[in-house]
């Protein structure tokens, strides 16, 4: 979510004047309205010129986003920011719920919105901080599923297969279990030896998610052996070594030393700490 500097006090006001809906500011909308504050890089001197300009508006209402891409992006950072730290609470809920309502959203708009800020957030989350529980949601899921499904519907190419596997990695932590189920399925595809393709496109994109849930998953199947069979090939055990190293802060490298060295450490380390899902 960038955005030019200029567009920072501006996103600010309309926070702060959605916040202020009932002419107050509780303590969970106060709190929220921090992470944007943290969010946005807006420091403490700059947010009291902002909350002195707002103060002095005649209406509060005037500071509200007028044009559909200025609505989308408030309430997308509101969303983002509510669940940039793995959960929206009830509270945080109820004020986007609040904040929605009053940018005109209705309950269809919203959800598109809030899938993406969740989608966001995870996306954000992966990449600069260990792995923990993100926030996921039914349509997300739904959406994950459709697409690891499709990846046996149609004959993709290898760059195809890469860019499906990206929409994938884009819908985060709700794609997890989508794609575990797609890699222990014992589906096939035609040819045969496309499925071993598919299910390193899988491996890649659980490890670019960066979402712990996978190792066990990842970590057991290299315990299959050295088959060179359509599911077992050298190549994605090799991926699938590389990803659990991304997952648990490995070097392993793709290839067959790579392998090796995540089988020795599934052994001596991983499988106290890493285990199986119930879906």
């Amino acid at each position: 979510m960038r955005m030019k500097a200029e567009s920072i006090d501006r996103l600010m006001k309309a926070v702060l004047a959605m916040a202020l809906a009932d002419g107050a500011i509780a303590d969970d909308e106060r709190a929220l309205i921090r992470k944007v504050q943290a969010r946005l890089g807006v420091g403490d001197e700059q947010l009291r010129k902002v909350i002195a300009e707002f103060r002095q508006a005649k209406s509060p209402d005037a500071l509200l986003p007028r044009q559909s891409e200025d609505r989308h992006q408030a309430m997308l950072l509101m969303v983002v920011t509510a669940a940039i730290d793995g959960q929206i609470d009830t509270r945080e809920q109820a004020l986007l719920d609040k904040v929605a309502g009053r940018l005109g959203f209705d309950h269809a708009e919203f959800q598109d919105i809030f899938d993406e800020g969740v989608a966001t957030a995870n996306r954000l989350r992966a990449k600069k901080q260990p792995p923990t529980a993100a926030v996921e949601t039914q349509a997300l899921r739904a959406k994950a599923s459709e697409l690891v499904a499709d990846f046996y519907h149609r004959a993709y190419e290898p760059v195809e297969l890469r860019e499906q596997a990206a929409r994938l990695a884009e819908v985060g932590a709700s794609a997890v279990i989508p794609l575990v189920r797609g890699f222990e399925s014992y589906r096939r595809a035609v040819p045969p030896l496309k499925t071993a393709r598919i299910k390193e496109a899988f491996a890649d994109t659980l490890g670019e998610i960066g979402d712990p849930r996978a190792v066990y998953y990842l970590a057991t199947y290299l315990l299959l052996g050295d088959e060179e069979e359509d599911a077992h090939d050298a190549a994605l055990r090799a991926a699938v070594a590389e990803s659990l190293g991304k997952l648990v802060g490995e070097r392993f490298t793709r290839d067959a030393k790579g392998v090796n060295a995540a089988r020795l450490w599934w052994h001596r380390k991983g499988s106290q700490h890493y285990q199986r899902l119930m879906f």
